[in-house]
């Protein structure tokens, strides 16, 4: 072997050690670094201190290159190139420790919608199966970590949605301080996270249209590249004259490119009319974008055949629809609970693939609620001694009866 030779092995070593920097750039700028969870400014932050790293190291590491060769030795080469790898690994996972999430989410995949279904990366078509909050605003406190370890062992829960009431006295900042400390838990216990923009009193989701621009836009730049996040951008839209075509479409066409901007692969929820038990209605005229899901509600002591015959009629027009919020009781969330008719949704909702999310875990004193209200956090180590009759009903179902 020759000093050409040798010449020649060297360039192509360094090569490669720069087409595998250049590998990693373009596969962090394609795949918006979904496996270590970085928020923009980490990302770039990371390329620019690996890039700076190879500058730095750029001349020591062909001084060395040269050594080696004078000594032809070309095992030690492979081991320093591999070597080299290895430490860059090691940087970006040392790195990736002190970004905002710690733990890699293993059993969450994008989720999106092909016709009336949602699929996984795989394509293999996913069951939302949840419960809801009550209103951030009030209930925030025993949102904690072990009451949602608690409800993912206890309840096989795989999604848990997070209400947030808007309103005259909405304070953006204050909502992000609760919301965000509660979301990153869910992240970190691979849970799906609903973001649901409770609206209901106000009727029109028009009514507090700015404060949802504003609060869309910021929650979907915080979890732009997390794939455990869906957005619900109106619960509730009711009474007249509002309608899907007026009211509902509309404002859901200027919240949505809102939180595309952002979040490109993010699955969103909009709400259908009249309590959204009027699928039917979207789905005669549906939005115009990719990875949208039609929110039904039902309430197992009011709603029966009607609300189905809607779902069944937007199934067949291909639209994907999921039930945000379900509960025990009559519609006003309160009342004696109805098991049979529970079940029988439970059954009708799964045999057309649809995932369902349960009305709430709260301690207020209503019949829907699975805590009572004797309960506080302080007592989260024994949740199962403060579960409602509705707690107990919905536990049972979501285990299948065991």
């Amino acid at each position: 072997m020759n000093m050409r030779t040798d010449y020649h092995i060297s360039v192509r070593m360094w090569n490669i050690q720069c087409e595998l920097m250049r590998m990693c750039h373009d596969v962090n700028a394609y795949m918006k670094v979904p496996t270590f969870n970085l928020t923009y400014d980490n990302k770039i932050d990371y390329l620019e201190q690996a890039m700076n790293i190879t500058e730095k190291y750029a001349d020591s590491i062909r001084q060395a290159f040269t050594k080696i060769l004078e000594k032809r030795n070309i095992v030690i080469i492979s081991a320093i190139v591999v070597f080299l790898i290895t430490i860059a690994f090691v940087i970006g996972k040392s790195y990736n420790k002190n970004t905002s999430y710690e733990m890699i989410t293993k059993d969450v995949s994008w989720l999106k919608v092909e016709s009336n279904k949602i699929v996984n990366n795989s394509g293999e078509q996913i069951l939302l199966k949840g419960i809801s909050s009550h209103g951030l605003e009030w209930y925030s406190d025993i949102l904690t970590e072990n009451a949602f370890k608690y409800l993912r062992k206890e309840f096989q829960i795989n999604t848990f949605r997070i209400a947030v009431y808007p309103g005259e006295n909405f304070n953006l900042e204050n909502i992000k301080s609760k919301l965000y400390p509660i979301v990153d838990k869910l992240i970190e216990l691979d849970l799906y996270v609903i973001i649901d923009w409770h609206t209901l009193e106000e009727c029109d989701p028009n009514v507090y249209i700015e404060d949802s621009k504003m609060f869309f836009t910021d929650v979907s730049k915080k979890y732009s590249n997390i794939p455990n996040i869906l957005y619900e951008i109106c619960n509730e839209p009711n009474s007249n004259p509002v309608t899907w075509d007026d009211h509902i479409k509309p404002y859901a066409e200027k919240i949505i490119p809102i939180i595309r901007e952002n979040s490109s692969n993010s699955i969103i929820i909009v709400g259908t009319p009249d309590y959204c038990k009027k699928v039917n209605k979207a789905a005669d005229n549906p939005l115009e974008y990719s990875n949208i899901i039609y929110s039904v509600h039902f309430y197992a002591g009011t709603h029966g055949k009607i609300v189905k015959d809607n779902i069944k009629y937007a199934l067949e027009k291909g639209i994907a629809v999921l039930a945000t919020e379900w509960g025990t009781t009559i519609e006003n969330g309160d009342g004696k609970i109805y098991e049979e008719s529970s079940k029988q949704w439970i059954d009708f909702l799964e045999e057309n693939k649809i995932g369902y999310i349960n009305w709430s875990f709260s301690n207020k004193n209503e019949g829907s609620a699975i805590l009572t209200d004797k309960y506080t956090k302080e007592k989260e180590q024994v949740i199962h001694k403060y579960l409602t009759e509705s707690g107990k009903l919905v536990q049972k179902i979501y285990n299948k009866g065991e």
